[in-house]
């Protein structure tokens, strides 16, 4: 996961990986969590806005998206991440 989303989004830091099954990705500067989640599910990808798991509504996050890997097939990896790139640039 780690290699496709630094070919394919090299600009963007990947965090949380550390802890296994998903990994948060942070998006660009004026693009939100809730449309990049959208513009990915109309390429097929299923992912969700980091805003889902804060504490509250006051507890600031910056706009990422959380991508689970757990049940993903490893050979689905590159086209996933090269699909969830596609949707990101659109909101370009």
């Amino acid at each position: 996961l780690l290699t496709a989303i630094e070919r394919e989004l090299p600009e963007l830091a990947v965090t949380g990986i550390a802890a296994g099954m998903h990994a948060v990705l942070e998006l660009p500067p004026g693009v939100s969590g809730v449309e990049a989640r959208a513009a990915a599910s109309a390429f097929d990808v299923a992912v969700s806005e980091l805003t889902r798991y804060r504490a509250s509504s006051a507890t600031p996050v910056p706009e990422a998206l959380v991508v689970g890997y757990g049940n993903l097939s490893d050979a689905l990896v590159d086209e996933a991440v090269a699909r969830l790139a596609r949707a990101i640039r659109s909101l370009g």
